[in-house]
């Protein structure tokens, strides 16, 4: 039985980061800034099967947006960057449907919020 259907899309682009509080030791250098391609997965309610948000307009909405952000993202974590999208993907599309983003390191480790 389907209890619920998503949408969903991806972008990515480059950019860099720095985390100051780093702790000494091994993951120190993370306090210098450092390039990532930072993937960006956004899902989006669906509240029927024939898509009444079309993934390709969504995909262009969240282009448009994540180019408007500096290469240099300073201390941005990924949990910043995706409560930052969440917050403009409601903003944009609204708030009778619930989203998930999440934003990775190359495509490794990351955040998730919904």
């Amino acid at each position: 039985m389907i209890t619920r259907t998503w949408g969903r899309v991806h972008h990515r682009f480059s950019g860099m980061h720095c985390w100051p509080g780093a702790p000494e030791g091994k993951h120190e250098h993370l306090r210098n800034p450092h390039r990532h391609e930072f993937h960006v997965t956004v899902d989006f309610q669906q509240f029927h099967d024939d898509r009444d948000i079309e993934f390709l307009a969504f995909k262009d909405w969240l282009g448009r947006f994540l180019e408007e952000w500096s290469f240099d993202l300073g201390h941005q974590s990924c949990e910043m960057m995706a409560a930052c999208i969440y917050n403009e993907v409601q903003g944009c599309w609204g708030t009778t449907r619930d989203y998930r983003v999440e934003v990775s390191e190359d495509g490794e480790n990351g955040a998730l919020v919904e």
